[in-house]
């Protein structure tokens, strides 16, 4: 009866070492997200999700399995957002603000013209955290009116986020940080030289333009009418003083 006590013990022991088994191989197989952008190797916005990738593998440590789907193969910027709201698909990618408006109200006032005088305006407010709530193709002319500047931010499923180690998330929201500068820095040296390129080739024609502080003068009502509306006037009134 005694032996019999000890084999059947072991027996339910080795049961139960067997089913943790598949947890144990679980665990030691690498974390998978993906990445999805409209664009080729060549965009702008698919080397800063190549360099968030590699920056969140150099902070984290561990084997991270990325798969990034190029050239629209999972659709457009929209339904990137819609997935990675869902926590399903898409992980991480880059999103106009324009489609967060059902989740983030004053999203879309990030594109808005005349929120900032500049390249060098734009990387201030940024710099300076002011969007931080918000976070909680070439015509024959150009008219360089400079209205809009635009903020293309690296996005990331919180449904996901949530599920990750905590030292996996802090590797994500400083790559994050690290990898959307590098993406703007490198978007807005490359504008200037694909512009020059476009129109050396006869393909587009610049048109300078003198009146930009008249039209803001004009539109400053409006927006700050906007702002209210979506209830970013905090924001514009931090972003109208950097």
């Amino acid at each position: 009866m005694k032996r019999r006590s000890i084999l059947a013990g072991l027996g339910a022991t080795a049961a139960a070492g067997a089913l943790g088994m598949p947890s144990i191989l679980r665990a030691q197989s690498p974390i998978a997200l993906n990445g999805a952008v409209q664009f080729n190797d060549d965009h702008a916005f698919t080397k800063a999700l190549v360099r968030f990738e590699e920056l969140v593998q150099k902070y984290y440590g561990k084997p991270i399995a990325f798969t990034l789907h190029k050239n629209s193969s999972l659709g457009l910027e929209k339904q990137y957002f819609e997935y990675m709201s869902q926590g399903k698909a898409v992980d991480y990618g880059i999103v106009s603000p324009a489609h967060m408006s059902t989740f983030a109200k004053a999203a879309p006032f990030i594109d808005a013209p005349f929120v900032f005088r500049g390249i060098e305006h734009m990387n201030k407010v940024v710099e300076a955290n002011i969007l931080s709530p918000i976070a909680d193709e070439v015509a024959p002319h150009l008219n360089l009116t400079q209205h809009a500047v635009s903020i293309r931010p690296i996005c990331f499923s919180v449904k996901t986020l949530k599920t990750l180690p905590k030292d996996l998330q802090d590797a994500i929201m400083k790559a994050g940080k690290e990898a959307g500068d590098f993406g703007r820095q490198l978007e807005s040296s490359e504008e200037v030289t694909k512009l020059d390129a476009l129109e050396k080739a006869g393909k587009l024609k610049r048109v300078p333009f003198e009146e930009r502080d008249a039209m803001k003068k004009l539109a400053d009502p409006v927006m700050a009418t906007y702002a209210k509306e979506i209830g970013a006037e905090g924001i514009f009134e931090k972003i109208s003083v950097a």
